[in-house]
């Protein structure tokens, strides 16, 4: 097949498709119709990668006495990570990285607001780690927490180690 080369205004060439070209118009066909498919086709398991990993760690009541009433709180060491974790509820307790996201101040726990402080620059926090009032301009990192009475544990899923840790 050939067409017109209106450049030129005469003379005939070989069309792309005919010489096995990708051509400008292929190209851009090709390349939507595969924008297309990576946005409407699930991605395979291979592709995406496993969930995160997480590893479960256990804090005794008897070593975090301030865990057995409600409004206590202790900083605790795991796994070389600082965790906060706190008494908030009869039977629920809250775990965050206390690492202020403003300039890296140690938030506080504020029992009587039933919130995080930091007592730097007056970033508050709600206990799942969501911003509350600036200026810190994220939330905390926020880990699953249980309390176990009948165990005498709080029980937190904290993200895997990384290299390092």
């Amino acid at each position: 097949m050939t067409h017109r080369d209106d450049s030129a205004g005469r003379g005939r060439r070989p069309c792309d498709g005919c010489t096995g070209g990708l051509g400008r118009r292929r190209f851009l066909l090709g390349g939507g119709v595969g924008v297309v498919a990576a946005i409407l086709l699930p991605p395979s398991a291979a592709w995406a990668g496993d969930a995160p990993k997480r590893r479960r760690v256990a804090v005794s009541l008897d070593k975090a006495e301030a865990l057995n009433n409600v409004g206590g709180g202790v900083l605790v060491t795991l796994g070389g990570r600082e965790v906060l974790v706190v008494r908030d509820g009869e039977d629920s307790v809250s775990a965050i990285n206390p690492m202020c996201t403003h300039k890296e101040c140690t938030v506080e726990y504020a029992p009587d607001a039933n919130r995080f402080a930091c007592p730097c620059h007056k970033s508050a926090f709600a206990l799942d780690g969501t911003v509350l009032s600036g200026p810190a301009p994220a939330p905390l990192e926020a880990f699953r927490a249980r309390l176990q009475r009948d165990k005498g544990r709080v029980v937190i899923d904290l993200p895997a180690a990384t290299e390092g840790e």
